[in-house]
């Protein structure tokens, strides 16, 4: 078990897009969706991004932990998606550092009260080659520990119902 892992608050959400900017805050159009649209002339999904935020006890800063942020399909296995060199796993990994936090000059929060933040965005700005129809999960790992994983289901949209007749 991650000692980092046990004392972390994580947040995983999906939206239509997402960035950062330079001073680390977030920007979310169209957040906390639990289902992705599917382009059948493209068989691919539509754009999104994948939001990860990871705060720790600022008594713990400065740190630096390992992120692996899997994709899932129904079965729990990690993904298998096509790529250029065949089927490829759906796994991405990254070392993350979380610094001390500061408080913003003349703002009166203290010290105590802040919490060491990171956050990943991956934008699938083109799209993924999911299923339409399926159900996955974004799995968040923090130093391999199982135990504190957080997940994440989302659903692609299917084709559109046949029209009934009679």
């Amino acid at each position: 078990m991650s000692d980092i892992a046990a004392l972390a608050t994580v947040a995983l959400t999906l939206a239509d897009y997402a960035a950062a900017d330079a001073q680390g805050k977030l920007n979310i159009i169209g957040g906390g969706i639990s289902g992705v649209g599917f382009d059948p002339a493209q068989g691919i999904s539509t754009r999104f991004s994948l939001v990860a935020q990871i705060a720790i006890p600022r008594d713990r800063c400065p740190a630096e932990l390992a992120l692996e942020i899997a994709l899932l399909d129904a079965t729990g296995d990690v993904a298998d998606l096509p790529g250029p060199a065949g089927p490829q796993k759906m796994r991405v990994g990254q070392v993350v550092n979380i610094e001390i936090p500061s408080p913003v000059p003349g703002s009166g929060v203290p010290r105590e009260a802040l919490r060491g933040v990171a956050t990943t965005i991956l934008d699938f700005g083109n799209g993924l080659p999911l299923t339409p129809g399926a159900v996955y999960t974004w799995r968040l790992q923090i130093d391999g520990d199982e135990t504190h994983e957080v997940l994440y289901p989302f659903g692609v949209s299917g084709p559109p119902p046949a029209p009934v007749i009679g």
